[in-house]
């Protein structure tokens, strides 16, 4: 947006709206140069020529081979030499510095006081103060972040690698950026893809709160060939097969139990926390539908009736003690650590992957892709988003589920 404003002295001044990637450059998101006259023609000779320069300039950065030194001294000659702001020689006085390490703990203070589930305040406030504080220096002033550097950031975060390899666990950050990590251990891209989201949280909240004038993560992006869903892999029938053959082997119930369940109910792992079990006619079911519980999406309000393995295997009576005696890192990370790499050495096949295969298998057993989608949560054409009463009967899903065979 550019325009000529007269003011209530009667000059002609000109207002112009920064192009969104010279804002890192400019530090403002608009610019105001007083063209000095009360002449409308005069106005516009002296606002075109202002104008000529900056869209060189906006030129020059739609370049991918321009150098940002290059950038960097067009914008700083562009400001002194002919918005002329230089010659204002007044004293202004200092804004106060926040530094990382106070503007986090505020941070912190202010996102566990919202109403959102205590599993997004922990992973949260936990990447900001163990990782991104690492990765910037913790005594450096929020306003002095650049664009620039959020991309360094970003990019030392895809080489970091999962902890859910035991040899990455306890060491440091800086211990971890000092190493040569295996691209097959590194952060997937979908975690990176969280953590950027974080950091745009971080740094709303510091332009919401004046702590900065514009906000240099707004123009971090991500890109990938792949998708989340596309950087998994279904497990084969052959595979869990191995793993239901581990997990009875098993000397501890409780993890035999909740493993058994994730194969046979495609549950995320969140979501078993949650869940309570009923009975419909005989029928056991897992109940998601209490409005109170915090879940993915609407779709993910419903039933999952136990599959015929899991009765037998007395998960109904079972399942409530193995819940409160792990936790789902605890599950996830023994998963990743003891089990995977006796049934597969693919980087792409995790334990959400049985969520996947679930859905594969059922499609192979000739299921209706609509009961699938119900079964998983996803929404789908046939069923009212939220109202439970528009899908389908627990019998219905019974007889789908007890298909699944491994």
């Amino acid at each position: 947006m550019t325009s000529l404003v007269k003011t209530s002295h009667g000059y002609y001044k000109l207002r112009l709206r920064v192009y969104k990637e010279l804002v890192p450059y400019f530090n403002r998101q608009e610019l105001n140069k007083s063209l000095k006259t009360k002449d409308i023609k005069k106005a516009k000779l002296k606002a075109r020529k202002i104008l000529n320069e900056y869209h060189t300039i906006k030129s020059y950065c739609e370049l991918n081979k321009t150098s940002e030194t290059f950038i960097i001294q067009l914008c700083k000659d562009f400001i002194e030499n002919t918005l002329e702001l230089n010659s204002i020689n007044r004293e202004v006085s200092k804004p106060h510095q926040y530094t990382y390490e106070e503007v986090i703990e505020d941070f912190c203070i202010y996102y566990n006081s919202k109403e959102i589930s205590n599993e997004t305040k922990q992973a949260v406030t936990s990447f900001l103060k163990t990782v991104y504080i690492h990765l910037i220096a913790p005594k450096s002033n929020v306003q002095d972040t650049t664009l620039k550097d959020l991309i360094k950031i970003k990019n030392l975060i895809t080489n970091l690698p999962s902890r859910n390899y035991k040899q990455y666990k306890y060491k440091s950050i800086e211990e971890l950026m000092k190493l040569d990590i295996p691209d097959n251990h590194k952060l997937s891209f979908g975690r990176v893809q969280t953590y950027i989201k974080y950091i745009k949280k971080f740094f709303k909240y510091c332009q919401s709160h004046k702590i900065i004038t514009y906000n240099p993560a707004e123009y971090i992006t991500m890109s990938s060939s792949l998708s989340p869903i596309d950087e998994r892999e279904d497990y084969t029938k052959e595979e869990v097969s191995k793993l239901i053959n581990i997990i009875e082997s098993f000397e501890d119930d409780n993890k035999r139990v909740i493993y058994l369940t994730l194969i046979y109910t495609g549950m995320r792992l969140s979501e078993l926390w949650k869940a309570t079990i009923k009975s419909d006619n005989g029928i056991f079911y897992f109940d998601l539908t209490n409005k109170n519980l915090k879940l993915k999406t609407k779709s993910s309000y419903r039933v999952i009736p136990l599959h015929d393995e899991l009765v037998r295997n007395d998960v109904h009576k079972k399942l409530s003690k193995a819940l409160s005696t792990l936790k789902p890192s605890s599950i996830s990370h023994y998963f990743t650590d003891y089990i995977k790499p006796k049934i597969s050495s693919n980087n792409k096949k995790v334990l959400y992957s049985l969520r996947h295969t679930f859905a594969t298998q059922l499609k192979y057993a000739d299921v209706n892709p609509i009961v699938i989608s119900e079964l998983l949560g996803h929404s789908h054409e046939g069923m009212t988003m939220g109202r439970y009463a528009n899908r389908y009967p627990i019998n219905v899903l019974k007889d789908s589920i007890d298909k699944l065979e491994f």
